[in-house]
Parts: structure tokens; C-alpha cells; sequence
């Protein structure tokens, strides 16, 4: 679940810099909105970037305790 949450964190991240570079390759609809009218894309950047926020309050207990959830995962992997 750790792992799977920081995956999702740093997709978020991803789509927020493709958002302010104007790269639209994971937006498709959103890249036809683009070029048929002239659209804010800062609005969908910021609504992005409210999500990652978001997303960070709710799973930061996870960050937090990342050490203690591998060593209960894998008492065999742990770090010194």
C-alpha cells in the first residue's frame, strides 16, 4: 500500500509539469478542448495541484511511518 501510494503521488507530480509545459499526452480530451478554444490550462494545473495536496494529507501517516511498514513487510530487508 506504501508503495502503491507513492507511485500515485509522483504520477500526480508528473501530470502537474506535463500540465505547465503545456504537454497534453496523458489529457487527450483536454488537448482537443485546447486547441478548439482558447482554455485556461492553469485552472486544470491548479486543480492538479489541489489534488496533490489533498492526496498528501491523507496519506502522509504513511510517510511517516514508511520505515516501521517495510520492516513489518520484510523483517529480512531492513536497514541499519
Amino acid at each position: 500500500m506504501c508503495n502503491h501510494g507513492a507511485s500515485i503521488k509522483m504520477k500526480i507530480v508528473l501530470f502537474i509539469k506535463q500540465l505547465c509545459g503545456n504537454k497534453f499526452d496523458n489529457f487527450p480530451h483536454l488537448r482537443e478542448r485546447v486547441a478548439a478554444s482558447d482554455l485556461a490550462e492553469n485552472k486544470y494545473t491548479s486543480k492538479v495541484a489541489e489534488l496533490l495536496n489533498v492526496f498528501w494529507l491523507r496519506f502522509s501517516d504513511f510517510a511517516d511511518h514508511s520505515d516501521n511498514i517495510v520492516l513489518s513487510t520484510n523483517p529480512f530487508n531492513c536497514l541499519e
